[in-house]
C-alpha cells in the first residue's frame, strides 16, 4: 500500500516520511499526467504504464481466451502416426 511505500522510500533514502510522500506523490501525478496525456510512461528494468479503456481490455481479454481455446484444440486434434 501506498504508506508502506511511504515508508520504505523513507528508510532507503534519509528522507522523513512527510519528505518521502511528497516524492511519492510526485512521481504518481508525474505517471497519471503523462497517461492523461495519452502517453506511456517506461521505466527501465520495472515496467510500463499505460491507460487501456474497457473495449481495449475486453478484445485483449477474449484473444486470450480464443489463443487458450485454439492451443487446447491443436493439442486434442494431434496425433503421432507411426510409419
Amino acid at each position: 500500500n501506498k504508506n508502506d511505500l511511504i515508508a520504505a522510500v523513507a528508510d532507503s533514502s534519509g528522507l522523513t516520511k512527510a519528505d518521502a510522500g511528497r516524492a511519492v506523490d510526485a512521481v504518481f501525478s508525474s505517471i497519471e499526467g503523462a497517461l492523461k496525456g495519452g502517453g506511456e510512461v517506461r521505466i527501465v528494468g520495472f515496467g510500463r504504464f499505460l491507460l487501456l479503456n474497457a473495449l481495449q481490455q475486453l478484445v485483449a481479454t477474449q484473444e486470450l481466451v480464443k489463443q487458450s481455446r485454439l492451443k487446447h484444440q491443436s493439442s486434442q486434434n494431434l496425433k503421432l502416426v507411426h510409419h
